[in-house]
Order: structure tokens, then C-alpha cells, then sequence
């Protein structure tokens, strides 16, 4: 679950703010999303530290190789 979730935030670009492919709820804030996105790594990585998750490491590193990219996009524009 935890891979189609990465897969999922990676595929709609949700670190770009307003240029993402995600829709926001009313009243809902990219900065909240982005924390989130943030906090849900730091999980996927304690899991991966603890031996819980069941992927292989390479996703993980991937997964916030993906993210920083997005966040550099996003630094450029």
C-alpha cells in the first residue's frame, strides 16, 4: 500500500503547488500539503529503518530522489 501511495503522490507532481495535477478541497493549502507529503516520507522511512516495510530500500530512495526533483521544478519557476 505504502508503494501505490508513493507512486500515487510522485505521478501528481504534488510538491509543484498551484502547477500540480492534485486538486485541493476548500480552504485547503499547498504548504499543509507538502508538510504532510514530508511527514508521510519520514514514516515510509521509519518503517524502512524498523524492518517493516516489505519493499525493497531502492523504492524508498527513489520515492525522495522523485520528491527533491519536484521540489527543484518548483524552485525554478
Amino acid at each position: 500500500m505504502l508503494k501505490t501511495i508513493m507512486d500515487h503522490l510522485v505521478a501528481m507532481d504534488v510538491l509543484l503547488g498551484d502547477q500540480a495535477a492534485m486538486p485541493l478541497v476548500a480552504g485547503g493549502s499547498h504548504s499543509n500539503m507538502a508538510a504532510n507529503v514530508f511527514y508521510f516520507t519520514s514514516r515510509v522511512v521509519d518503517k524502512l529503518i524498523q524492518g517493516t516495510y516489505t519493499g525493497e530500500s531502492k523504492e524508498v530512495f527513489d520515492f525522495i530522489c522523485k520528491l527533491l526533483a519536484q521540489a527543484k521544478r518548483k524552485c525554478k519557476i
